[in-house]
């Protein structure tokens, strides 16, 4: 009976350790794309200048 209990609480355990070693990494993937925003709209814009740009140039004049 003992043994049982020993096994629930090393399943209990392993299931918090699990728990918290994937919120950490959920937390840190999260961090990294937040770090991402600025390069991401740098480029967006840089994008939608070369748009407006060529849109401007390569259009029929009337």
């Amino acid at each position: 009976m003992i043994g049982v209990a020993i096994g629930v609480a090393a399943v209990g355990i392993k299931v918090a350790v699990a728990a918290v070693v994937l919120a950490g990494a959920e937390v840190f993937i999260a961090k990294l794309r937040l770090f991402r925003v600025p390069e991401l709209l740098a480029g967006s814009f840089l994008l939608a200048l070369l748009a407006v740009t060529s849109a401007n140039f390569f259009t029929a004049q009337a």
